[in-house]
């Protein structure tokens, strides 16, 4: 297995891991969004106890595959603090719980795991591991599995994902506008990579979802022509899909306080805004804060973009839910019911992918506000 570097950026990024302003109106997020799964039968429960009425149902024997050892062991010890912090909080039977590590090659931790008897498995972790798990045909792959990141493949039948990653934020604010009934969404982004990303993972979402979102608009700040730029894209975004109803920004602060000027007397003038937590990013001693007042966006659950303390609180809240997860899988994959994580609310996609309802917050006399959930 190649090496993973100990820089803190590194281990992290490999680890996953409402008042406006004056004419501009917010997005009314509803409790629940509605890119759900609503078919058990993709998830055999069958071997396991029946669920009790609040649909605790664990394993019968389960394994945790993280990497306990060599630089990665950094990210996985909050991860393995919160899942025991949450396992250990149930009072009802649990399953005896081993860890396997997977720094000496995620597939011999997964046989190891098989061979001994469980029946379900927590990790991996990191993401070329788990993009190797799911590429093992399905007679390999023979207990399910809930990856702790995405994989470049499909998620096979029967095993989840669940991640913290810009992508995954990208999808909470498409579900979001979407169950807002936002039909046209026009979508800013700059040159980073990470942002860039997101913005691809929102419009693919919105394709899913039967409405339209633009190509990522990518936005200069330094640019001379910035505005005549601006205007060109939305004239050729109105006229290829009709009036748009929505905005969203992929992109740090400073980029997005440089576009909202520019909005002023088109036809986004006046549209709901949304963004990921990377608005947060690049605002230190600005004063023009005020712009983003009436943007809505996740609490940052993206830890590519946290300090060492943060990321670490937020990995072992990532750690919690992949138990409550585990635990309840029944319950989720109903379709039916959304789990109060500490990530916020977990949902199941039709395609494996844990989806959250995060916690919002949204910008008021330039001071972010937490709304809730």
């Amino acid at each position: 297995m190649r090496p993973v570097t100990l820089k803190l950026s590194a281990v992290i990024a490999a680890t996953m891991l409402l008042g406006a302003c004056a004419g501009t109106r917010t997005v009314n997020i509803a409790p629940k969004a509605a890119d759900v799964v609503r078919n058990t039968t993709l998830y055999d429960m069958s071997k396991r106890a029946p669920a009790d009425r609040d649909g605790y149902q664990p394993p019968n024997k389960l394994a945790v595959l993280l990497p306990l050892s060599g630089s990665a062991a950094t990210a996985a010890k909050p991860v393995r603090d919160g899942f025991l912090a949450a396992y250990y909080n149930e009072k009802r039977a649990r399953p005896p719980v081993k860890f396997y590590d997977t720094a000496q090659g995620v597939s011999a931790a997964y046989a190891k795991a098989v061979a001994d008897g469980s029946d379900y498995v927590v990790g991996p972790l990191l993401k070329d591991e788990v993009s190797s798990l799911f590429a093992k045909p399905d007679a390999e792959l023979t207990v399910p599995v809930l990856a702790l990141n995405r994989a470049q493949a499909a998620t096979p039948a029967g095993s989840l994902s669940f991640a913290l990653t810009p992508e995954d934020e990208a999808i909470a604010v498409a579900n979001a506008m979407r169950t807002a009934n936002l039909k046209h969404v026009l979508v800013f982004t700059s040159s980073d990579a990470t942002q860039r990303r997101a913005a691809n993972a929102f419009s693919a979402q919105y394709k899913l979802q039967n409405a339209h979102a633009s190509a990522p608009v990518l936005v200069n700040p330094k640019s001379d022509t910035l505005q005549a730029d601006l205007a060109a894209a939305i004239a050729a975004e109105t006229q290829a899909g009709g009036k748009i109803d929505g905005v969203f920004f992929s992109a740090r602060g400073d980029v997005v306080r440089a576009v909202i000027p520019l909005l002023a007397g088109t036809a986004v003038a006046t549209a709901p805004r949304m963004a990921t937590s990377q608005i947060q990013l690049g605002n230190a001693g600005a004063t023009n804060m005020a712009l983003l007042d009436g943007i809505q966006f996740p609490l940052d659950y993206d830890v590519e973009s946290q300090g060492a303390g943060k990321a670490a609180s937020r990995l072992r809240d990532f750690g919690s839910d992949a138990w409550l997860i585990t635990a309840f899988l029944g319950r989720i994959a109903s379709g039916e019911f959304r789990l109060n994580g500490a990530t916020g609310k977990l949902g199941l996609n039709n395609t494996g992918l844990i989806v959250r309802d995060p916690e919002w917050s949204v910008y008021r006399n330039g001071v972010p506000v937490s709304t809730g959930r």
